[in-house]
């Protein structure tokens, strides 16, 4: 399959789009062709760009169309990925026709958009969920489980955190360009003696600011600069404060769980730090435009002087982000074979995507408690499932790329009760019944009886257990299957 990814990065709108198609076609490129089409990038960039993927460069927007014809040649092997806002409804309905699918990527809910499918990585209400679902139907990924972060994000999250119990590493991030140079209004306050913080500041590829800002802080042994670097994760991970805009970036604070200081540089911006701020995310330090040297002292004052308390509030984060959205979607957009599945039994670090299979709303109309579960609750109960490995089967049915589903046995005298679950994003491919197949033939083995309880109006599950040839008795509200191993 041929990827074609439609962006942009220079200075005057940054390079977070580019970024995250980056980090999407890291993912695919293993087994697919990768091109970038470009019109508005920097030379720099773009001369780094080629070292990696195929570039083809546009003079606009409107010579991407007028060359269509004769580049995209073969339509059933090739896809379009969109995430650029100077592009309209129009020019996506024209392109679309020489691409077998399009995707859009898009974090602006007003915007209209002609595609197969629509990517929205923000924390959204309900009623701009109900919009979304009117325009596109069943074809949208929303959320920031979607979020594009590099692979580095996941591995990281699989380690044991470091406890910090007091403010000390700072990290300074503005995105690519940061025109209005935020980043030398902040740094001039942090580097004061009397914080005694340690400054990590990473200067965007298009920021012109850069030689000026070395220069001026050089004799500070506290300050440390960084610039084009392939991934800010492992910077991430051994920061106590990051300090940056509201943009793209959120979602790799986030996922770390990170206490942020967040200015809002852009309008579009305003969208995704108000819904943080309702969910307690982030501390928002206001618009960049209104940036007061006071109110920002009084803050820095306050985290430090409150860091455990606010570090406890932006812990859990892992239910929202959990560094594998871009797997996700590579595996959405190019699923895996059956060949390519396998299990693992569950470890610790599992415990947010098990809270979030378990109250997906499909999965609690099918359970017989259909009430939400809260995190402690389900923390607690995981934990201790854990603890006894003999008894608690735990399995995550997987992918090289990304979780796909979970199987739990809980074994007593020789019977194991079966409770199971496919991740939405994979439902209807008949992984369901892979996934218990494999677990079947795991345990074969301990000659244990297997069965579930499954709810009458439960039809996908009924039919997977009459499939695996399980026996069924008919009681007032409810099936249960069974079969000897």
């Amino acid at each position: 399959m041929k990827f074609f990814f439609k962006t942009n990065a220079n200075q005057n709108i940054g390079s977070g789009h580019l970024q995250r198609c980056l980090n999407l076609a890291r993912v695919l490129k293993g087994k697919n062709q990768i091109y970038f089409l470009l019109t508005k990038t920097s030379t720099s960039i773009v001369k780094k760009l080629r070292n990696e993927f195929k570039i083809i460069n546009f003079k606009d927007d409107k010579d991407i169309l007028k060359k269509a014809k004769t580049i995209f040649k073969h339509k059933k092997d090739s896809f379009l990925i969109i995430d650029d806002y100077s592009i309209n409804y129009k020019w996506e309905k024209i392109i679309s026709g020489f691409f077998y699918k399009t995707l859009v990527i898009c974090d602006d809910i007003s915007k209209k958009h002609y595609c197969n499918l629509y990517l929205n990585q923000n924390i959204l209400d309900i009623q701009s969920n109900i919009k979304i679902q009117k325009k596109y139907k069943e074809n949208y990924l929303v959320g920031p489980k979607y979020a594009l972060l590099d692979k580095n994000y996941s591995l990281l999250l699989k380690k044991k955190a470091k406890k910090r119990n007091k403010l000390k590493n700072i990290l300074i991030s503005f995105g690519g360009s940061d025109k209005e140079n935020l980043t030398e209004r902040v740094l001039e306050l942090l580097a004061a003696k009397k914080y005694n913080f340690n400054v990590i500041v990473i200067l965007g590829n298009s920021y012109q600011y850069s030689f000026k800002l070395k220069k001026k802080f050089k004799n500070y042994k506290n300050i440390t600069f960084h610039k084009n670097l392939k991934s800010l994760a492992k910077i991430y991970y051994n920061t106590d404060l990051s300090i940056g805009a509201g943009g793209i970036s959120s979602w790799e604070r986030i996922c770390f769980s990170i206490p942020s200081l967040v200015f809002q540089v852009s309008k579009n911006q305003k969208f995704t730090i108000d819904n943080l701020k309702k969910k307690k995310m982030i501390i928002y330090a206001g618009k960049e435009t209104n940036f007061n040297k006071h109110k920002f002292k009084q803050q820095i004052l306050h985290i430090k002087n409150n860091f455990i308390k606010i570090k406890n509030q932006s812990q859990d984060s892992d239910i929202f982000v959990d560094g594998y959205g871009a797997s996700r979607v590579a595996e959405i957009l190019m699923p895996s074979t059956t060949a390519e599945t396998s299990l693992k039994k569950a470890s610790k670090s599992d415990v947010y995507s098990y809270y979030n299979w378990a109250n997906d709303k499909d999965v609690r109309a099918s359970s017989f408690n259909q009430k939400k579960i809260l995190l402690q609750d389900h923390k607690k109960w995981f934990y201790k499932q854990l603890r006894y490995p003999k008894k608690n089967l735990l399995y995550i049915f997987k992918t090289n790329k990304v979780y796909l589903g979970q199987t739990r046995l809980n074994i007593s005298h020789k019977t194991a009760k079966i409770d199971y679950s496919i991740d939405r994003d994979f439902r209807k491919k008949g992984l369901g019944s892979h996934m218990l197949k494999l677990v079947l033939k795991k345990n074969k083995s301990k000659k244990l009886r297997f069965y579930a309880e499954v709810k009458k109006d439960n039809v996908k599950s009924i039919n997977i257990f009459k499939n695996l040839k399980f026996k069924s008795i008919s009681k007032k509200n409810k099936i249960i299957f069974e079969k000897f191993n």
